[in-house]
C-alpha cells in the first residue's frame, strides 16, 4: 500500500511531513495493527507513505499528527490490490463541526453534536476532549477534538462506536443504525 497524507489550506493543497501512519488489517476472523507486526512508518517530507508486506485482507488506514485530526475516516481498502490511498488531515485550529462543510463525496456517515459534562448548574461543553469513531475496539479510524461549545464532527463513519477521552475521563457509545446518513450524537463524559 502506498499514499500520500495531505492537508487542504486557503492555499491549496499541502503535503504533511512526519504523520505517523497505521493500518488495522482485517483477515476476518483476526485482526492487527501494522505497527504491532512492521514497526512505525511516518509519512517522508513530500507526505506519501509505503506500506510494505501486507496479506490478502481489507485494512482500515489511520494517519495522525501532533496538532492535526484526521476527521473522516478512509473507507477500508483490498490490500490485495496494493492501493494507493489519499488522506485528509485538517490542522486542530481549522476543525469543523458544521455538517454542511463535510463534502457530499465523503462517503458513510457524518456523526456530529456536543461533549458535554454535568455541573452542579447543568450542563457545561467539554473543550478540547478528544473524540474517535473505532470500528473496531481500541483502534480509531477517525479522530478529532470538541471545540470551545463541545461541538464535534466526525464522517466516513460506519458500524463502530465514538469513545471520547477527558482528562481522566471516557465515555463510549455506540453509533446508531437507524438514524441515517447524519447522526446527531451528544455525549456526556461522567
Amino acid at each position: 500500500m502506498t499514499g500520500t497524507a495531505f492537508e487542504h489550506t486557503p492555499q491549496g493543497t499541502r503535503a504533511v511531513a512526519d504523520a505517523a501512519v497505521n493500518l488495522w488489517v482485517n483477515a476476518g476472523r483476526y485482526g492487527y495493527s501494522y505497527w504491532w507486526a512492521n514497526g512505525p512508518v511516518h509519512t517522508a517530507a513530500d507526505g506519501t507513505f509505503q506500506l510494505p508486506n501486507l496479506p490478502a485482507a481489507s485494512g482500515t488506514l489511520l494517519v495522525f499528527k501532533s496538532g492535526y485530526a484526521q476527521q473522516c475516516a478512509v473507507p477500508p481498502a483490498s490490500l490485495d490490490q496494493n492501493p494507493n490511498m489519499e488522506v485528509a488531515l485538517v490542522a486542530r485550529a481549522n476543525i469543523i463541526v458544521d455538517p454542511a462543510a463535510v463534502p457530499a463525496s465523503v462517503p458513510g456517515r457524518i456523526v456530529s453534536g456536543r461533549i458535554v459534562q454535568n455541573t452542579q448548574a447543568g450542563t457545561a461543553p467539554v473543550v478540547g476532549a478528544y473524540v474517535g469513531f473505532e470500528p473496531f475496539p481500541d483502534y480509531p479510524a477517525a479522530i478529532t477534538y470538541s471545540d470551545a461549545d463541545g461541538r464535534y464532527l466526525l464522517c466516513g463513519v460506519t458500524d463502530g462506536s465514538v469513545g471520547v477521552e477527558f482528562e481522566d475521563r471516557y465515555a463510549y457509545v455506540t453509533v446508531p443504525h437507524d438514524r441515517g446518513l447524519n447522526v446527531s450524537l451528544d455525549i456526556v463524559v461522567p
